[in-house]
């Protein structure tokens, strides 16, 4: 603060007395001050190219030239960025390169960058001494008559680096490594070279902390023992081992230190196991089944060789069901299971009730990035429609092939789901009826913008067989409810009876479309379209509904409220739909 402004300061107080308002102080306090609050000196750079412009303006001399509010200091950092500035062009090759900074008479800062004509490489020798091969299957990025830029020179040589690392040379090193300027004839050398070492190769696995048998863990080593070893072999093995449902934590150490004369390295692993049982139990709700109770056990780990069981328990106002299934994976093949399941399920629908018991013996296997299933099953079922009460018991072979992608396991925003089916029976096996059965599902999901998706749904199956009334209540075609044609009721379309009983059909058709859209991080409201029907001697039509709802985004999934309406005559009033769970 100048004299001048403490004698104005002392002649305003007096002339004020000791009576001063506050808000006269204020004002006068910020008057006083109104250079610390000033706006900074403009800025203008003249360049060829932003790619030009860039490193010069990410030089602190010009952070600090943006940032002066008056002159003071100008002539300071004006130097410093013309140094500075020609410095940073030659990492982009421009080694004759002019910064000018002015400040013209209204204190405006003007950069002309003059970049001048480019460094190019005249020649790039890169060795590996020790490398079988004559070059690396990566390269450097820079070849002769290129520009020089030092960050593809520096990118380029971590990444041959890294390559040697990943692939077994765990002792490389970069014993020469220059690049030689002619400034005059505006050229580069780059050499570069490397003591790539000896190639360290898999020897024994090792596993630590783990009650499994070792053999048995070997079907998750998929490289062989010899071969290289690569970074991507060891992820892979990590990921075998985290996704095998045994393990909580995966940690993985080659022993360099002791690999043998030939190079074979140990590799130990550390291997934390989950917790051995989990207990479940929750409630259920559903317009389909009503309000229920569940509750189920699954043993992740039951003996040394990794077999598993679970069993299960759901009871519901319409559906009560049991099951149990035993685990016993291959000893040798890392994608083979065989699986014991026996379940009874029944079931009261307003046309039919049945009971039905099955055990199945199954080999599920993946397939071409797919999960296949290879059953025989032995269904014994007690059912009632329309009055006819029968018992069927059937010996089934099937096959089933499902595969499922998303961007998240609960709430996706785009992904698929499909599943197809066969299935057949014959009374030359003691079957009650021959019979072949077919169906095929799937949903796909995809986004319209950050908020809004698109939900596609359908489903097709078809049946052929000797005698209708034999099959089984379970193995009809029905259609309706919540994860069907909305706006009818669960299992209350398909082909009926001379009582207008819904007996089922031997084929089915249903398709749907929904769009929704994120109101709130946890809200998405939603309009859809549904049709479908199952079908017997082709009387029926297709019967159509369409309607609203909102879904609650759940840690398990969404929970949907669907109000719809029938646009057929078959059901003429709206209907309210219940249901949770993932969209895949």
């Amino acid at each position: 603060m100048t004299d001048g402004m403490w004698r104005y300061l002392t002649i305003v107080v007096i002339k004020n007395g000791t009576g001063v308002h506050l808000c006269q102080i204020a004002c006068l306090l910020f008057v006083l001050f109104l250079p610390t609050f000033g706006h900074a000196l403009p800025m203008e750079y003249v360049a060829p190219d932003s790619k030009v412009r860039a490193p010069v303006e990410s030089t602190l001399p010009a952070r600090r030239l943006a940032q002066l509010q008056t002159t003071e200091g100008y002539a300071f950092w004006a130097r410093r960025l013309q140094r500075d500035g020609r410095k940073a062009l030659e990492s982009l090759g421009y080694y004759s390169a002019e910064v000018r900074v002015k400040l013209d008479s209204q204190n405006s800062v003007r950069v002309e960058i003059d970049p001048g004509l480019p460094t190019v490489i005249n020649e790039v020798k890169l060795a590996f001494h020790g490398y079988p091969g004559d070059a690396l299957p990566v390269s450097l990025g820079l070849q002769r008559a290129d520009q020089l830029d030092h960050g593809l020179y520096e990118s380029g040589k971590r990444r041959l680096h890294s390559w040697l690392l990943a692939h077994g040379y765990l002792n490389a090193a970069l014993t020469e490594h220059r690049i030689e300027v002619n400034r005059k004839k505006r050229t580069a050398d780059i050499r570069l070279v490397w003591d790539v070492g000896p190639l360290f190769r898999f020897g024994d696995t090792r596993f630590l902390d783990t009650t499994l048998n070792p053999d048995f863990l070997q079907r998750y080593v998929q490289h062989q023992q010899g071969s290289p070893l690569s970074e991507k072999d060891l992820q892979a093995l990590s990921q075998n081992l985290r996704n095998s449902g045994y393990f909580s934590n995966v940690e993985i150490a080659p022993l360099v230190g002791e690999a043998n004369s030939d190079w074979l390295t140990p590799v130990q692993i550390k291997l934390t196991p989950v917790k051995r049982s989990v207990y479940e139990a929750g409630v259920s709700v559903g317009t389909d089944r009503g309000p229920g109770v569940d509750a189920g056990i699954t043993r992740r780990q039951s003996n040394a060789q990794g077999h598993r069981w679970e069993a299960r328990i759901d009871v519901s106002a319409r559906r009560q069901f049991i099951a149990g299934r035993y685990e016993m994976p291959s000893a040798t093949q890392m994608d083979r299971t065989r699986l014991l399941d026996f379940n009874v399920v029944n079931e009261e629908t307003d046309s039919t009730r049945r009971t039905t018991i099955r055990t199945a013996l199954s080999l599920q296997k993946r397939w071409r990035g797919w999960r296949r299933t290879d059953a025989i099953n032995v269904l014994n079922e007690h059912y009632t429609v329309s009055g006819d009460k029968r018992e069927s018991t059937m010996l089934i072979g099937s096959a089933e092939l499902f595969r499922r992608e998303s961007n998240d396991a609960v709430n996706p925003t785009h992904g698929w789901r499909a599943r197809g089916e066969l299935s057949a029976s014959s009374t030359l096996l003691g079957s009650a009826t021959d019979f072949v059965r077919a169906e095929i599902n799937g949903k796909f999901i995809g986004s319209i913008g950050d908020k809004s998706r698109w939900l596609l749904r359908g489903r097709i199956g078809s049946m052929w067989t000797a005698d209708f009334a034999d099959v089984p209540a379970s193995l009809r075609f029905f259609a309706g409810g919540d994860y069907s044609v909305r706006g009818f009721d669960y299992e209350s379309l398909g082909p009926r009876d001379d009582a207008n009983n819904v007996v089922g059909g031997v084929h089915v058709i249903e398709t749907s479309i929904e769009l929704d859209r994120l109101l709130t991080p946890k809200w998405r409201i939603a309009l859809f379209a549904d049709a479908g029907n199952a079908f017997g001697d082709g009387r029926e039509s297709l019967e159509y509904a369409a309607g609203a709802g909102v879904r609650w985004l759940s840690p398990v999934g969404p929970l949907r409220l669907d109000i719809a309406a029938p646009l057929s005559e078959s059901d003429g009033g709206m209907r309210i739909h219940f249901s949770a769970g993932p969209d895949l």
